[in-house]
């Protein structure tokens, strides 16, 4: 069982925190604008998005939460013409930390839909790993933790993530359950985050280590040179063990090790308007490794590239197994 800071395990409500907080629920691109030059920083930030679980098909990002310790902004993109400037500009602002659980995949997906380029946003878990030496203990997973887990280790309280809300219709005007539901996903974010850094024992921490920008993903960064890889399993050569690879494979392997970031990768190999879909450019990458054991990279950039996609689909088997795998086999070490 997952230990909790505290006794009570009720539902977690934003209201108990600040019974005074105001929630708007907005339709305009004006209204928007106007309230969100109200919000102070830190912010906590989540998207919602029609999803369908069968077809698995997904629409553009219909809500967009941003909330400080007073006002919480649940902003219905998807009953405007245009996304509203000034929700983008924060958005975008090195400035401001948004904060949330698996937040890179929503600035992802902000840059696919609408071609924003978030910026400082601060994945709690990889935050709670640096400052709190409890974490790998509790959280044996790796840094990429759920915001249900981390609602209830830090605050005590059980966070509502129905699938018949979740996974309801975010395009459509909202019921009272689902402006609730929205309302606490971004709300607890802010209070994990004043939970972690009030640890007592905090350790010290770089905001390199927990922090996302899109921007920088699309900038080569060169990387440390590594070695090649000779098999150890077999007394062939290395080049009996190798597979042609595609042009698709190549080309993505040579642009993740060559220092861009994913996002770069996916607009490189296709446009920045239609950049490619992230699974793909993943599976590209790792079945490049798989066919090439003489290709050279560091298992700590793949690691970094596993927790920005942590909930993706190439991570849930085979992609795993693979790393697994080339760990045993010393693999990517940076000797």
């Amino acid at each position: 069982m997952l230990p909790v800071l505290g006794n009570a395990t009720s539902r977690y409500n934003y209201t108990e925190f600040n019974p005074n907080a105001t929630l708007l629920y907005i339709t305009t691109e004006e209204e928007a604008n106007a309230k969100v030059q109200e919000l102070r920083g830190p912010l906590g930030f989540d998207l919602e998005w029609p999803y369908d679980t069968v077809t698995k098909a997904t629409s553009r990002a219909s809500l967009v939460q941003l909330c400080d310790s007073n006002i919480i902004l649940l902003i219905h993109v998807s009953r405007m013409q245009n996304f509203p400037q000034k929700v983008r500009e924060l958005i975008e602002s090195t400035e401001i930390m948004k904060l949330g659980v698996c937040i890179r995949r929503d600035g992802a997906k902000l840059f696919r839909d609408f071609g924003i380029m978030a910026s400082n946003l601060v994945e709690l878990g990889k935050l709670a790993f640096q400052v709190d030496a409890r974490c790998p203990a509790v959280f044996s997973q790796g840094p990429i933790v759920t915001l249900l887990r981390l609602v209830k280790f830090y605050v005590g309280r059980d966070l509502y993530k129905g699938p018949e809300i979740r996974a309801s219709s975010w395009d459509q005007d909202l019921h009272r359950e689902q402006l609730d539901y929205a309302a606490n996903d971004a709300h607890c974010a802010l209070m994990i985050y004043e939970k972690i850094l009030a640890n007592p024992q905090a350790r010290p921490y770089s905001p390199a280590g927990y922090t996302y920008d899109i921007p920088k993903e699309l900038v080569a960064v060169p990387r440390a040179p590594v070695n090649t890889y000779t098999p150890i399993w077999s007394p062939r050569t290395s080049q009996e063990h190798i597979c042609p690879l595609t042009e698709q494979q190549l080309r993505a392997y040579t642009l993740w090790q060559s220092g861009y970031g994913l996002q770069g990768v996916c607009v490189t190999m296709k446009s920045r308007e239609d950049p490619l879909d992230e699974c793909m450019a993943i599976n590209y990458i790792m079945d490049a490794l798989e066919h090439n054991p003489s290709l050279p990279f560091l298992m700590s950039n793949l690691q970094e590239m596993r927790q920005m996609n942590f909930d993706a689909f190439p991570w849930k088997s085979v992609n795993d197994e693979r790393m697994k795998r080339w760990e045993r086999q010393k693999r990517g070490s940076a000797e």
